[in-house]
């Protein structure tokens, strides 16, 4: 008895065999099985497990269909016969269902050691990289639970030294730059609407004494909601530029 080697495929999210490969393991001419699969599965019923294609050879379209596991079966089941070559691709379809099944499952509840082992290695890689980005976002965390709930403004001066004190290198006049390139501040340094609108940041006005007169200035100011918005803003834009 000949080896008979499976090529099912996903497709659609689904595992399926091509009519082609049907007519190629069974020794078929393909239009042959393409007028058989179209008698069999003229039902609305069924056509479900099927997936119409086309395929295209020496510059000439010709159709091709996809069969699901229920779709192989009932197909086969019509034209009676090749049961080694039937029950190949079933158990073949039931292999890759139970894989799929696994997939999904956490490790300790796979039989298979291998399947096991394999997705024990990813499990562990994807708590290694959580606990990595928990410890890089600790001092962030601590920050947030500081200002969270905290009623005080900040100028942009002293966020400048907040951020040197998180390992961001920055001035005040620098980060006023930075700001304004991220279309964050305007050229007067005063934030976009929509970014008061989000109570990231507030306007004060005050009021400084010139010879003989006085003068009207605007000042930016970061709420406890803003402080924490834009460190992890910065924080991420300092990392993409190393």
């Amino acid at each position: 008895m000949n080896i008979i080697k499976t090529q099912i495929e996903n497709k659609d999210g689904m595992n399926v065999v091509s009519s082609r490969v049907i007519a190629n393991e069974l020794g078929k001419r393909h239009a042959d099985v393409v007028n058989q699969i179209e008698k069999i599965f003229n039902d609305e019923k069924v056509r479900c497990s099927i997936i119409p294609s086309n395929y295209t050879h020496n510059g000439n379209i010709y159709k091709e269909y996809f069969l699901t596991k229920d779709g192989f079966i009932l197909y086969m089941f019509n034209i009676q016969g090749y049961n080694d070559f039937k029950m190949a691709y079933i158990n073949e379809f039931n292999r890759m269902e139970t894989a799929l099944q696994e997939m999904s499952l956490p490790s300790y509840q796979i039989v298979d050691s291998i399947q096991r082992a394999k997705k024990w290695i990813e499990e562990e890689t994807v708590r290694q990289e959580q606990a990595k980005q928990l410890q890089e976002q600790k001092p962030l965390i601590m920050f947030a639970n500081t200002v969270a709930n905290s009623n005080d403004y900040i100028d942009i001066g002293t966020f400048a030294k907040l951020l040197n004190d998180k390992g961001v290198k920055i001035g005040r006049n620098k980060l006023f730059e930075m700001l304004r390139k991220m279309k964050i501040l305007m050229w007067n340094n005063q934030p976009y609407q929509t970014f008061i609108d989000q109570e990231y940041f507030v306007v004060k006005e005050y009021v400084i004494e010139i010879t003989h007169s006085e003068k009207l200035k605007i000042k930016t100011l970061l709420t406890g909601k803003g402080q924490i918005w834009l460190m992890e803003k910065i924080q991420k834009s300092f990392k993409r530029s190393i």
